[in-house]
This record gives structure tokens, sequence and C-alpha cells, in this order.
């Protein structure tokens, strides 16, 4: 279905003098959610990049030296938290991208502790709601460190959170994350839920911090800040 779709973009382009398109993949776009556009251009082709823009986000396309055939890739957006009529952009081709209003919604991510030593555990805390108005299936949940999974231990695989989700229907989960006695410093945990609506998957990235043994950067900041205050008034007070 994808490959038709994929000939018919390129069939258009041919039939009016255009050399490159680009066309959303998915029929529902919600707000907040990542999303994937297929960006099509003919040969001949030298290589270089192409720069596309979506609110805010820019993304770069390589292209490679082709004397002839068509180039075909697909580029990941985030739609941003606010429904409305959005443009990808590029010198090349654009789009008008719809996007929804949401409907599942994770909220409340955060590590709890969010300071801990090496070889301790914490939790990945999130809650989600159905705030559509349909039912949606197969909501499931897993976590990811980015470069240090192998520095942590936790449940790598997708854990099911609903096998239909109702309208109004919520959750709060929580999910242990231990540090090994290697781990340390500040820690970016991800968390991606994934949902079927509409015979197409959705998924919805949220990011939390974790910081394992010393003291956040911030911390030590106003740590020094609180020191220097009450150093001062102290030092007043004995001359005074």
């Amino acid at each position: 279905m994808k490959m038709s779709m994929v000939l018919i973009i390129i069939s258009l382009m041919i039939s009016v003098g255009m050399c490159a398109a680009i066309q959303v993949d998915q029929k529902h776009i919600f707000a907040g959610e990542q999303f994937t556009a297929t960006f099509v251009i003919d040969a001949p082709l030298r290589e270089g990049e192409i720069v596309f823009n979506f609110v805010g986000q820019e993304k770069v396309v390589n292209i490679p030296e082709m004397e002839k055939g068509t180039y075909t890739t697909k580029i990941t957006f985030t739609a941003p938290n606010k429904p409305g009529t959005y443009e990808i952009t590029s010198k090349e081709a654009s789009t008008s991208v719809i996007v929804e209003k949401p409907m599942i919604t994770v909220t409340d991510v955060k590590m709890d502790p969010y300071a801990i030593n090496p070889g301790e555990t914490s939790q990945l805390v999130f809650s989600i709601r159905n705030v559509g108005d349909f039912s949606v299936y197969n909501v499931k949940a897993k976590v990811n460190i980015v470069g240090s999974s192998d520095r942590y231990e936790f449940n790598k695989e997708w854990m099911p959170l609903f096998e239909i989700m109702e309208p109004g229907a919520e959750l709060t989960r929580r999910i242990d994350i231990t540090s090994k006695q290697s781990a340390s410093g500040l820690e970016r945990i991800e968390l991606t839920i994934s949902y079927e609506y509409d015979g197409e998957v959705h998924t919805i990235n949220k990011y939390a911090e974790i910081q394992v043994g010393g003291f956040p950067l911030v911390e030590v900041i106003i740590l020094i800040i609180v020191l220097i205050v009450v150093g001062r008034f102290v030092l007043t007070r004995v001359i005074g």
C-alpha cells in the first residue's frame, strides 16, 4: 500500500514537471507524538544535503549522487502539543501537516528518587490517560537509557499496559531502574509509549533525568550561593 503511494507521488511529480515531493505517512497525527514523512526526489542528483524544517525542528537529508532513478527516504518529526495546521518546508519540497488533539497523554514523568548512589534503585514514574473520544489498543511502554543501558538493570522489553484502553481510562505506573556500581553522573531516561488506533501504530516519547553519585551541578551552584550569602551575613554580624 505504501509502495503504491510512493509510486503515485512519483508519477504526479513527473506529470506536473516537479522533481521532488514530501508526504506525511500517517492518516492521523496527534499532538505531541512522533510521525514520519516520505521524501522522494528524481535523478539526476548531485551529492549534497537538503534541510527540512518543522516547527523549530531541523532535519538534514543526505542526498547521494545519482544519474537515474528516484531517491526515497523517511524523515521523523515530533508534532507540536497544540493542534492546528503546520508546514514541513525546504527549498525542494513542502507539505501541510494537520495536527489533531491528543488521544493519549503521558504526564508526571520523573525519577523517584531523583538522586541515588551506585548500586541503589530508583523508579521511573509516569501517568497515562486516554483523553480522546475513542478506544485505543495494545498500549505498551518501553524504557531506554541512551548510551548507558549496560550500566543499569531494568526491563528492556515492551511492557503491556492496556489491551484495550477506553476513553477516560488512566493508569500510574512505576518501573524499577537499578544502577550498577559502574554508574555515575547525570543520565537521561527515555520512556516510549506505543498504541494502535485506526490501523496505525502511534508513539509518544517522554524523558526524565536521574543523578547517580555526587551532587548535580545545579545543586552544587545553589549550595555555593547559600554558603556565600550565609558567610556574608555572619561576617556582617561579627564586624557590626
